[in-house]
């Protein structure tokens, strides 16, 4: 079953107030470093993510699945004016909950999905819901993984699973030897060779 977690957090600092100019001695130094706003923001964040990871069925949550797997983070986002950009909160957002290291370790891992934007300037916050991809590498889901390495296994570059094109398959990374979308077949290996018995 895939695990499934929920958090309803303050609206993040946008990043255009997130960071500002550092000055020293009367000039900037070109550097931005975090504002007074943004850090206030950051830490609320992360008690938020903190308190409600540690509840309910939150508690399920497999975070070292986040290691090596992507995670969807499908979101509800209640904003206070029309014209606020909401890709301008992920920043804040991503960087708060990784810094917990309570839903994932790394937000490369994060799959973003918006679902619905509304206007709320009473109560604006944004509800997250993360969810495993079940991806493996390149594939849509183990069972596809499973029927490409079965094969892999019959093929003279396997050589005990240190093929590099299903290392690079399984890293994620597009290689030209192996096709993965076509409307017929489950991801193949144009450079298979059956192993000579």
């Amino acid at each position: 079953m895939t695990k499934r977690a929920r958090l309803a957090l303050p609206l993040p600092t946008s990043l255009n107030a997130l960071y500002i100019t550092q000055w020293s001695g009367g000039r900037p130094t070109g550097k931005k470093i975090l504002s007074a706003k943004g850090k206030e923001n950051r830490e609320n964040l992360m008690v938020n993510v903190e308190k409600q990871m540690t509840k309910g069925d939150n508690l399920e949550w497999d975070v070292e699945y986040t290691k090596d797997g992507y995670i969807y983070m499908d979101i509800i986002a209640y904003i206070t004016r029309a014209d606020s950009d909401v890709d301008n909160f992920l920043k804040t957002l991503n960087d708060s909950i990784e810094e917990t290291g309570l839903v994932f370790y790394n937000d490369s891992k994060i799959v973003p999905r918006f679902h619905r934007t509304y206007i709320d300037s009473k109560n604006p916050r944004i509800l997250l819901t993360f969810t495993q991809t079940g991806w493996v590498g390149i594939f849509d889901n183990e069972d596809e993984y499973n029927s490409f390495h079965s094969t892999c296994k019959s093929c003279s570059r396997y050589r005990n699973g240190s093929c590099s094109i299903l290392k690079k398959s399984v890293e994620n990374k597009i290689t030209e030897d192996v096709v993965i979308h076509d409307e017929s077949k489950s991801p193949y290996c144009t450079k298979y060779k059956e192993k000579k018995s």
